[in-house]
């Protein structure tokens, strides 16, 4: 006696080893294959080339990006991302970095001084919005907090 099939999805097996009517995607549970999408959306891949990472379409990986479990995979993983690169670039890269351009500042040519400052200043502006857009975001996300308790504490009474 052959295991009831899968009926969640409607398109052919495009997986090496599942025959049609199998799925590699389990919409309502995690996968390996959505844990490969989320990683691939996460390092930046378009919806159609993560979907060929699993022999999926990009509609598939819409569908799966349709459930809030899913959307928010990938949002952490994003942010994960992001933090990971941040430590790299904070360390002696980035010191290294800052000191080859402060040496850019007394280089012979005027052009190459004028980039080097101009770089720096750059920065500098970027780094400062940056701090600045971290502080409004931890408001927000506090305020959110706020009102979803504030709503929590509506529906239930």
């Amino acid at each position: 006696m052959t295991e009831p099939q899968d009926r969640t999805r409607t398109e052919a097996s495009g997986t090496p080893g599942l025959e049609d009517g199998q799925y590699a995607i389990d919409l309502e549970g995690v996968s390996a294959d959505e844990d490969l999408v989320v990683e691939a959306l996460a390092a930046g891949l378009t919806h159609a080339e993560a979907g060929g990472l699993i022999n999926r379409s990009a509609k598939t990986v819409q569908r799966l990006l349709q459930q809030q479990r899913v959307a928010d995979r990938v949002a952490a993983a994003r942010e994960r991302r992001l933090r990971e690169v941040t430590a790299l670039m904070s360390g002696p890269v980035l010191v290294e970095a800052v000191e080859t351009l402060r040496g850019e500042l007394q280089a012979e040519r005027s052009a190459d001084r004028i980039r080097a400052a101009g770089l720096i200043v750059d920065a500098s502006i970027k780094l400062r919005a940056q701090v600045a857009n971290d502080a409004a975001l931890a408001q927000m996300r506090a305020e959110v907090a706020e009102l979803k308790a504030l709503a929590e504490g509506t529906v239930r009474s």
